[in-house]
């Protein structure tokens, strides 16, 4: 697949960018307690609930990697807002490494958010606005929602990722921190990809940060009328190689697209990265 391919229906490519910034102010960046019923307060909410937490931007590259201990079993809630310039000159072992480094803590971070909210759900705490956030209406019933609110595997990101951005080095990565291949159809809101037939107009999306490019490429996948299938696989297996043959609809090389991502998750062992989570309110240690 060449870098900068797409097809033209993917989802994330028709939400505006106004959808996304009302949803990550709403749901995922707020307060624990955002979406309660008027009158309900934060100590109504589940009893001992941690918010995950928000994750420090470290501007300099070498430091940010240093802190990052793979081995540890946890992560600090540490991100750059962008990927290092120098990461394609880096030998590949490297470049992988610092790769995953640079994604695991804001991916680690929506995996906790979509729980925490799931969790809500649940126990009936939340009002009605969140079925539309989640492209619903109240009718459809909380079965629905919570098909949609879920938590994506680690590996499986992972290696959407490295796919769709070529390990981070491709010019849509670089230059728009667009780590996952969206498009946007809003002319002059992204890059124009090179080679682009005549008579198209999309572009591929610009993104202020890899954190904003990850919650897209999740709420992608949690709305999006194409993933329906694997939204319903998800509710019987969590295993990411089966998913993965849930995504099909991903790339235009359908069952090609699904093998490439179940052999770089068996390749690079990324099923390891599935139980790391947040280092939980240890966000002071790291200022």
């Amino acid at each position: 697949m060449g870098r900068e391919s797409r097809f033209e229906w993917i989802g994330v490519a028709t939400i505006s960018a106004a959808l996304i910034a009302v949803l990550c102010w709403v749901v995922f960046t707020s307060p624990v307690g955002k979406t309660l019923a008027t009158g309900e307060s934060n100590d109504d909410m589940l009893a001992g609930t941690v918010a995950p937490p928000a994750l420090r931007v470290v501007p300099d590259a070498d430091e940010y990697l240093a802190m990052i201990d793979l081995e540890s079993g946890v992560v600090p809630p540490l991100t750059m807002e962008s990927l290092p310039p120098n990461l394609e000159l880096l030998p590949v072992p490297q470049k992988k490494e610092a790769f995953i480094k640079l994604l695991l803590p804001p991916i680690l971070r929506a995996n906790e958010q979509y729980a925490l909210l799931r969790e809500q759900i649940q126990h009936g705490i939340f009002d009605d606005s969140l079925y539309e956030e989640f492209k619903l209406n109240p009718d459809d019933g909380v079965e629905k929602l919570l098909r949609r609110v879920d938590t994506i595997p680690v590996s499986l990101v992972l290696a959407q990722a490295a796919i769709e951005s070529a390990w981070g080095t491709s010019r849509f990565a670089m230059e728009g921190n667009n780590i996952f291949g969206h498009w946007t159809y809003l002319v002059g809101q992204g890059m124009v990809p090179a080679g682009r037939e005549g008579g198209k107009s999309h572009e591929l999306r610009i993104f202020e940060s890899l954190e904003d490019s990850v919650q897209a490429y999740f709420y992608n996948l949690n709305t999006n009328r194409a993933y329906k299938e694997f939204r319903e696989a998800r509710e019987v297996t969590r295993n990411p190689l089966e998913l993965a043959q849930h995504l099909r609809r991903y790339s235009e090389l359908g069952e090609e697209y699904v093998e490439m991502v179940q052999r770089i998750i068996d390749y690079n062992n990324f099923q390891g990265y599935d139980p790391l989570r947040l280092l939980a309110g240890a966000q002071h240690e790291w200022e």
